[in-house]
């Protein structure tokens, strides 16, 4: 039997009204996408750990992102054996008046289940999603439907009910971001042998040759499947999944008002989330106009006010609460890839939050390294609070330069920090605090603990760490279910906005 592979969250206590409230977000918009039609949400597909939300819990109209799990029922009828990829399948009247897009495939005639998975995969064929629904059900398209809402909820999918095998606009017919990143997780990790057939290139039918309407395959490095999807009533949506240095994420983002803004929007998210677990993963193109335009952008982040919050939203499952968290760098280093005017501003929830702004770094053929930011105020405190005290007549003495050398290293080794969550009472951050340190009494026992202030918005942040301790500490926190970021030296936190 298979293990659900719902994905897990951290749990947040952000309620003005007091701990333990989950406060849900009103559906807010940003530029590219409307407000009743726009979701995204990011997952560690290892872990099933979520890195950002924006409306992820919210009902929306998946579209084709519905063929994913046409496509889980079929990769688990292979995998039982019940079906085999050299099967012809039979195409009903039914199946050959489905709207486009389609193959556009004759009643009475065959199709081969193979060709049938990659028109799917490719050209989100219609026709040939309810082929499959009523092979695989041994009868009708509505009795598919019914197994794949089914299967949604084994997975933990409490949003999703499905009417048909394609995503055609239905009464009813819904799913979530968050949903999505569910079901997208589950396809990596159930069926790792079916899973090349999201990263198809092109698919051949009939004499004809069908490219991948996925782009994203192609403009993304790292990136090797999943689905996109689009109806009125949904606007353009994307499921992606990307790969980077062993590490594999997963995004979805739903309603946006053109394929291109999806493709860039998904393209930050997914920056903006590698950033935070390895600078290095980011990858740095060589666009000169995209690098300075993004850097302004981070540099008009970081001059506002407005202080960056961690979102809850309730669902049957219960309080979900979810931040997103990268360096600074992240600012810059997901410069080259930023999308144009058209796609997230200042406003956006993925653009990084710099307290310091760096000068727009200028790309060349072989681009220098791009400069880390200054330091917070936060990571000075903590720098402090790292600088063993010295007695006045030591103080008063001239430096020695190899002594001073040595010194600033020693600092610069233990200059790295965690943060345990955002909070909106002062009082829930400093017990999540004093709870995080008695959890974690060896690398944060001694650590000095400051409440570091994002507007309104404060969080506990502990400080004077080697990157060995804070890697460790956040590791034990977060099985601990407390939510948990490292934090560089030098560089400030980001945490999506909302």
């Amino acid at each position: 039997m298979k293990a659900t592979v719902a994905v897990s969250v951290f749990v947040m206590l952000l309620a003005a009204g007091g701990a333990g409230a989950a406060v849900a977000p009103s559906p807010a918009a940003v530029p590219g996408a409307k407000a009743n039609k726009y979701a995204a949400v990011v997952v560690d597909s290892d872990s099933g750990v979520v890195l950002y939300e924006r409306n992820a819990d919210f009902s929306r109209y998946p579209a084709s992102l519905t063929k994913m799990m046409t496509l889980y029922l079929t990769f688990d009828a292979l995998k039982a054996g019940r079906i085999k990829l050299t099967d012809k399948l039979a195409v009903s009247e039914h199946a050959a008046s489905r709207d486009p897009s389609r193959l556009g495939l004759r009643p009475g005639s065959t199709l081969q289940l193979e060709d049938a998975i990659e028109a799917m995969t490719t050209k989100s064929a219609n026709d040939a999603a309810s082929v499959v629904a009523e092979a695989v059900a041994k009868g009708s398209e509505s009795r598919f439907a019914e197994m794949m809402t089914a299967k949604a909820h084994d997975l933990g999918m409490k949003r999703s009910t499905f009417r048909n095998a394609s995503g055609l606009p239905e009464g009813g017919h819904v799913s979530s971001a968050l949903d999505m990143a569910i079901l997208a997780r589950a396809l990596v990790h159930d069926f790792p042998e079916y899973y090349h057939f999201f990263s198809v290139s092109h698919f051949d039918f009939g004499g004809k040759r069908y490219p991948s309407q996925n782009r994203f395959l192609r403009t993304y490095p790292g990136a090797d499947g999943l689905k996109t999807g689009y109806i009125d009533s949904s606007g353009h949506n994307l499921a992606a999944s990307a790969s980077r240095g062993g590490k594999r994420l997963i995004t979805v983002v739903l309603g946006g008002d053109t394929a291109r803004w999806t493709r860039e929007y998904a393209s930050q998210l997914l920056d903006t989330a590698y950033a935070g677990i390895d600078p290095k993963l980011v990858v740095v193109a060589s666009a000169q106009k995209a690098t300075t335009g993004a850097v302004a952008a981070a540099a008009t982040v970081s001059a506002a006010t407005a202080g960056p919050i961690a979102t809850a939203t309730a669902s049957a499952a219960g309080a979900v609460g979810v931040a997103v968290a990268a360096t600074a760098t992240a600012a810059v280093t997901s410069a080259a890839t930023a999308p144009p005017a058209t796609a997230p501003s200042a406003t956006a929830p993925a653009v990084a939050m710099a307290t310091t702004a760096q000068p727009a770094t200028t790309a060349a053929a072989n681009p220098e390294p791009i400069p880390s930011p200054s330091r917070s105020t936060a990571t000075e405190t903590l720098l402090a609070a790292a600088q063993p005290s010295k007695p006045a007549s030591e103080a008063a003495k001239k430096p020695d330069a190899a002594a001073t050398k040595a010194d600033e290293a020693a600092l610069r080794a233990r200059a790295w920090s965690v943060q345990v969550g955002l909070y909106r009472d002062r009082a829930v951050a400093e017990r999540r605090g004093k709870e995080a340190r008695e959890r974690v009494p060896g690398p944060l026992g001694k650590a000095p603990l400051m409440m570091a202030g994002y507007g309104s918005d404060v969080s506990p942040r502990f400080g004077g760490l080697t990157e060995a301790d804070a890697r460790q500490a956040c590791t034990q926190l977060q099985r601990a279910s407390l939510p948990c970021v490292v934090v560089p030296p030098g560089r400030a936190l980001i945490i999506a906005t909302n």
